[in-house]
């Protein structure tokens, strides 16, 4: 042929990674496992940071106020923080904890004793009895701008790896 032309070659290449990429397209599930590794890492920085998504400041304990941090207890092993975890199936993926106190931390409300006359805690080393305590909403959990950053690489690095980039889908 003279002049121009134009060749596509590597047909057998290109069918199997578009065989492998609707592989993983119809099992996304270590996608979803990535995003939920990335959701946890990013819901326990806001304990570390004190803020909620968004990097709105969470209103200071009485615990944060004694030299400690804010929805971080001393002396708890993991703690509400240490509680959260992911679950992925092929359909997506949640995040949160199931700590009977996650609840209130997250949405805020007042705690009253259900059985006793009034409510005994700690604060410092000093024990506080109250009639009953309210706490403000901390959001931890969410989504905001920084999260979907972080979830738009992520599936930009699957589908690299699906189509059989191997590199970083970022650029």
């Amino acid at each position: 042929m003279d002049g121009v032309r134009i060749e596509i070659t590597g047909a057998e290449q290109a069918l199997s990674a578009v065989s492998r990429a609707a592989e993983r397209i119809e099992a996304p599930i270590m996608m979803w496992e990535a995003i939920g590794r990335a959701m946890v890492d990013s819901t326990r920085r806001r304990f570390d940071d004190g803020a909620g998504p968004g990097g709105v400041p969470w209103k200071p304990s009485a615990r944060a106020r004694a030299g400690g941090k804010t929805l971080v207890g001393l002396g708890m092993v993991g703690g509400l923080m240490g509680s959260v975890a992911y679950e992925a199936d092929e359909g997506g993926v949640r995040w949160g904890s199931n700590m009977r106190h996650a609840r209130i931390h997250q949405f805020g409300g007042t705690i009253r004793p259900k059985t006793a006359s009034k409510l005994a805690f700690k604060v410092g080393d000093r024990m506080v009895f109250a009639d009953s305590v309210t706490i403000p909403a901390r959001p931890y959990l969410g989504f905001d701008a920084e999260d979907a950053a972080m979830v738009e690489i992520v599936v930009l690095d699957a589908l690299d790896a699906m189509f059989g980039g191997g590199g970083d889908a970022r650029g």
